[in-house]
């Protein structure tokens, strides 16, 4: 589950600098003198939506804090469970 969630949160990431940078590329071809906070905010709130990745962002991080100190997880030795670390 750690592998997965962990997984699914880089690959949102990819997601939202990819959809970011087509949205910079697409208002640069559109408006080549735009720069600075406005290029920032057109490009955020442009065609390719930024939220696709970032809830899958959040699912990945739901899944790290679902499987955090998880009882399945948690070392054994010698028959008994040792403590995880904080």
């Amino acid at each position: 589950m750690r592998v997965v969630s962990g997984l699914a949160c880089v690959s949102a990431a990819v997601g939202i600098f990819l959809h970011y940078r087509a949205n910079v590329e697409w208002e640069l071809e559109t408006t080549p003198t735009m720069h600075g906070m406005e290029l920032f905010r057109e490009a955020v709130t442009g065609s390719l939506p930024l939220l696709a990745p970032g809830a899958m962002l959040q699912l990945g991080l739901l899944g790290l804090l679902w499987s955090h100190r998880h009882p399945a997880l948690a070392i054994t030795a010698g028959g008994r469970t040792l403590p995880t670390e904080s």
